[in-house]
């Protein structure tokens, strides 16, 4: 029974993946643009790569596409040891896709930039099941003046609709370099 649920919901996560390919797709004509003086000084792409440390640790990617949005994407993993639907297991393999909004003028900083950003985005897990959920990331990012890199920590509670409805909380701190 459990297998059946981890197909459905894969199958059901490749599906969501063929349909946002089309508005993603559509984000391609910025891809020459140059980036923006709010997005990241020292990027000459708009494009960061890094890591991450916490729950879950993994790589992150960055791409900005305007002046003040930009999709993240994650793969991590977790070690800790949960209990959902009456079954324990411990690790889990996580992939995210944000669309994450910057506010650059919250507060400002002699040197580099204090970003506060806000954001949806969709959430997978494997373990024994497959788990599939939406997720609100905040994020708070300091980007340095005159180096291509920023940290950022960011908290993002997710509500988990398949197998079956529950609640998850990531809390990260990272680092990307931005090409």
């Amino acid at each position: 029974m459990n297998r059946h649920r981890g197909i459905r919901g894969l199958c059901l996560f490749l599906g969501v993946l063929v349909f946002a390919r089309a508005p993603l797709a559509a984000l391609e004509d910025f891809s020459d643009a140059a980036p923006s003086p709010n997005a990241m000084p020292a990027a000459a792409s708009g494009l960061g790569l890094g890591f991450t440390l916490g729950e879950p640790s993994g790589i992150n990617c960055k791409l900005w596409f305007s002046d003040v949005d930009a999709l993240e994407a994650q793969a991590a993993f977790s070690f800790y040891r949960r209990t959902r639907y009456g079954e324990d297991y411990t690790g889990a393999f996580y992939f995210y896709l944000d669309y994450m909004r910057h506010f650059f003028d919250v507060v400002k900083p002699q040197r580099g930039k204090l970003v506060y950003a806000v954001g949806v985005g969709l959430e997978a897990a494997l373990t024994e099941d497959f788990y599939f959920g939406v997720r609100l990331p905040i994020s708070l990012s300091y980007m340095f003046e005159r180096l291509p890199l920023d940290i950022f920590i960011e908290l993002a509670p997710s509500v988990v609709f398949i197998p079956g409805t529950s609640s998850d909380m990531s809390m990260v701190i990272g680092t990307r370099y931005w090409f």
